[in-house]
């Protein structure tokens, strides 16, 4: 298996609610079934989310929260998304 990391930068979400929303959309979407040449091709997500300015201003600190919050999902099983959260430090 090969783990990829990507950045997604929300500007101006309106609310938790909507950062809620696009991230399980992306994790529906990401681990649907498809077929390529042939061959079922299975992946999944896991996300980790911080928010600015509310978990950290420096941007550095940002994506190390937003990392925390990624472990977290990963260890909680593919196909889900956790914040940052205080207590994972």
């Amino acid at each position: 298996m090969n783990d990829k990391e990507r950045v997604i930068i929300l500007v101006y979400p309106k609310n938790k609610e909507e950062i809620n929303l696009i991230a399980q959309r992306i994790v529906d979407e990401v681990k649907n079934q498809m077929y390529i040449s042939g061959h079922l091709i299975q992946s999944g997500a896991s996300i980790g989310i911080s928010v600015f300015p509310d978990d950290e201003k420096d941007k550095e600190k940002l994506m190390h929260k937003a990392d925390l919050a990624l472990y977290e999902a990963k260890r909680d099983g593919r196909n889900t998304f956790k914040f940052y959260k205080q207590k994972l430090e």
